[in-house]
């Protein structure tokens, strides 16, 4: 799936039809952060991740608390599909709410993804010892 369509999908998903902004034709770029239900019914953890969020400069443009349906989580990982964690990952994202942020910054992709840190498990647990997330920078 080509990147703008996946972008359409989550606009879709996530109806964010309702915001307008103006951004200066600068280095600003958007992004969209997935918190997963375990995180989003955890209301401390995430405020402490929005804070986080807050503190490396990120606008949160739009915050929306939303049930992912399974054809909308399937849509989303269908490059995963066929790969051992596809069905656990598409059943666990139609299991609650997932909160979703649509972050806006300069370099906000890189930013975001040196934020989160490793994504892969063996990383995570062997190379580094530290959960996903976990304060990467």
């Amino acid at each position: 799936m080509f990147q703008h369509q996946k972008l359409r999908l989550l606009a879709q998903c996530f109806l964010f039809d309702s915001w307008l902004i103006q951004l200066p034709a600068m280095c600003i770029q958007l992004t969209l952060a997935l918190f997963k239900p375990d995180i989003a019914s955890n209301h401390a953890v995430l405020r402490m991740v929005e804070r986080r969020i807050l503190e490396k400069q990120f606008v949160i443009v739009k915050r929306k608390e939303v049930r992912w349906q399974r054809a909308h989580s399937e849509a989303f990982y269908a490059q995963h599909r066929g790969r051992f964690f596809h069905r656990r990952l598409v059943e666990f994202m139609t299991c609650g709410p997932i909160i979703a942020l649509l972050l806006a910054k300069r370099n906000a992709i890189a930013d975001w993804r040196k934020l989160m840190g490793p994504t892969k498990t063996y990383k995570v647990c062997v190379l580094i010892g530290r959960g996903t997330g976990g304060g990467y920078d």
